[in-house]
């Protein structure tokens, strides 16, 4: 019988973290039988591949690449090989919560302009921090970015401009239309993607393959969704930590290939450099250093907002993007579980009330 869904989930060492997203995927009976599952290993040592043998007693098919061989090229070995009328991509260090994926199907089955549905995205297993909507990749950025990185009044503008949207689309409780969504919790159709040219661009070994998918979706007149009455929870960033620096260059290394594969004659990026070169320099907010944090922090709030407010947590300072926080009460407080999940480094966390543009503090805090 012909599956209605073939799932995909990359392992690079993380087994473990693995078994878990796959066992979220079959667990569900409402699917019974209907799902087909792929494990592709870009990890290629012999330890780790007897850590997913266990996998392959739910009838999952392993694929075990030779080389890391990126996350689009291991996805594309899968997808040749799969026979549902939907992908469904899952990222090891993340897991469906129950009734999701029978949710998005149901999403897909009944909105047939829709190429592609993602879930509601959790960081913690709490679910007190939402993942935030995905950022719209186009050449444009570099014109963002070109005025930011001369202007701090235009980056806080921005700033404030990304929460306010933010916060609409996670306050949501119907399905909303977007124009970029994450590949690493994401139901596609397949005719959608047969229909772009395809999976994954290969030249993409690590980020922005998926945004790149999603632009031909939309170029080929396919919608993309949030469906927030599916769920998933995303412990981002924990599939065996590597070093933050090769992280960053694969992240700008695909970066500029996207720009320059939308900017092929380089007219966007020109006019970023000369917006860099001319515009004035702006004042940085002001910021509460909190210093090395070695527990979870505990921050007031003040009584105008305990009502309602807004607490946004990111490795960036400028907060874009960020995990947010919806709460009440006299305090922000981070559960062992969310805290756990902070990796050494930077961290700023920004609180404002559920009016989209009211900042109350901003603090900055390190995590060793």
């Amino acid at each position: 019988m012909k599956p209605i869904v073939s799932a995909i989930v990359v392992n690079y060492n993380s087994a473990l973290l693995t078994q878990r997203a796959v066992s979220s995927i079959l667990e569900d009976g409402a699917l019974a039988g209907e799902v087909e599952v792929f494990v592709v290993d870009n990890t290629a040592t012999n330890r780790e591949r007897m850590k997913l043998r266990t996998v392959s007693r739910y009838g999952v098919t392993l694929i075990l690449n030779d080389i890391n061989a990126g996350f689009g090229q291991a996805c594309n070995r899968a997808y040749e090989q799969s026979r549902g009328e939907y992908i469904l991509l899952l990222n090891p260090d993340a897991y469906l919560l129950p009734g999701a994926l029978p949710t998005l199907v149901r999403f897909l089955d009944s909105c047939r302009r829709a190429g592609a549905v993602g879930p509601r995205i959790y960081w913690d297993e709490a679910r007190e921090f939402l993942l935030p909507p995905s950022l719209n990749m186009s050449p444009l950025v570099c014109v963002w970015d070109a005025i930011g990185r001369s202007s701090q009044l235009f980056v806080d503008f921005r700033s404030l401009l990304w929460r306010r949207y933010a916060v609409s689309v996670l306050r949501r409780s119907s399905p909303i239309q977007q124009k970029n969504l994450s590949g690493g919790h994401v139901l596609l159709r397949t005719k959608a993607i047969e229909a772009s040219g395809g999976l994954f661009d290969p030249s993409f070994f690590l980020y922005y393959e998926d945004s790149d998918l999603f632009r031909r979706m939309r170029s080929n007149k396919f919608e993309l969704y949030i469906q927030p009455r599916a769920g998933v929870v995303h412990h981002y960033n924990q599939c065996l930590p590597v070093d933050g620096g090769e992280k960053h260059w694969y992240m700008q290394e695909s970066y500029q290939k996207y720009v320059e594969k939308y900017d092929p004659a380089g007219r966007i990026r020109r006019f970023a450099a000369f917006l860099e070169r001319r515009l004035p320099k702006g004042v940085p907010s002001e910021i509460e250093t909190l210093g090395i944090v070695t527990e979870p922090i505990v921050l007031a709030v003040p009584r105008a907002l305990e009502a309602g407010w807004v607490f946004e947590l990111s490795p960036n300072r400028n907060l874009v993007p960020a995990a947010t926080q919806f709460g009440r009460g006299p305090t922000v407080k981070f559960t062992q579980d969310a805290w756990r999940l902070l990796l050494p480094g930077y961290y700023y966390g920004r609180l404002g009330g559920l009016n989209k543009f009211l900042t109350h503090k901003i603090w900055q805090w390190i995590v060793e």
